[in-house]
């Protein structure tokens, strides 16, 4: 049996408070450090991508996180 999970989170003005609060709250699911290991940073992950997903629209106006 194998599970497929999928975090979407959505923020609308987002600000960097906003990303950090999204941060923790991977660090708080135990996703972070995944992330970290395979980007070396959360703040300009590659779009698309299966192990996440964590970007500013190029208006600066929401963040999504989309954990696989």
């Amino acid at each position: 049996m194998s599970w497929l999970v999928v975090l979407s989170y959505e923020l609308y003005n987002a600000s960097q408070t906003d990303f950090a609060k999204a941060n923790r709250g991977l660090k708080s699911l135990g996703l972070i450090n995944e992330i970290i290991s395979e980007y070396g940073t959360t703040n300009e992950l590659p779009r698309n991508t299966f192990a996440g997903q964590f970007t500013k629209d190029a208006d600066n106006t929401s963040t999504e996180i989309v954990i696989i």
